[in-house]
């Protein structure tokens, strides 16, 4: 599994790569005005407290309010392939959250830039369930419930206006107080491309 995320990882880099050269932005400096609408394709990787690793990619569109915050719309497609939770044996899990996020930048300058970020959402999830103390047949589950997301992250301008950024947190796909809902939940990383447009 740790070689195809590298390759999965591999490959969203060429690409990201690719898109930005061809966009023609490669001069450099960063972008002299605040960006209209921002377009981030990203990576995504969850370490889950059952310690499965998810991986997928992922959509953000958002817009600048002022200096400081940032407010947009989001989505994900992340899966695995097992995932062992409350007992019962998860195959070919996939989580499609759809999410509001905001960043707010606490300093920094047109080249770096710290921020904290927010997401809640929902999150429609897909999966097949194998509970051994009835059998061993696979049943198909679909299910949706809230998503939450909060952390912490950088960005870096790569050219005119390109920037690559990373942020890190804890997230959970569908957050509830029932103790034997299916959530998968832990630490999740981000990392992409922004196109400030």
């Amino acid at each position: 599994m740790q070689s195809g995320l590298l390759n999965r990882f591999g490959v969203w880099v060429i690409l990201l790569l690719s898109v930005s050269t061809v966009m023609g932005q490669i001069s450099l400096g960063p972008n002299t005005h605040d960006p209209i609408i921002i377009i981030a394709p990203t990576f995504n990787y969850l370490y889950s407290t059952h310690s499965t690793k998810f991986q997928g990619f992922g959509l953000n569109c958002s817009t600048q309010l002022n200096g400081r915050l940032e407010v947009g719309l989001g989505t994900d497609l992340i899966d695995c392939p097992y995932h062992h939770d409350n007992g019962l044996e998860l195959y070919h899990l996939k989580l499609v959250p759809i999410y509001g996020l905001l960043n707010y930048k606490y300093w920094g300058n047109r080249i770096w830039q710290p921020y904290a970020k927010v997401a809640i959402g929902i999150t429609f999830m897909d999966y097949k369930e194998q509970n051994l103390a009835i059998g061993p047949e696979l049943t198909r589950k679909s299910e949706r419930g809230l998503n939450a997301y909060a952390g912490v992250g950088t960005r870096a301008h790569l050219a005119k206006s390109v920037e690559v950024f990373l942020d890190a947190g804890l997230t959970g796909y569908k957050m509830s107080f029932r103790a034997l809902d299916i959530n998968p939940h832990g630490i999740a990383a981000k990392t992409g491309l922004l196109f400030n447009l």
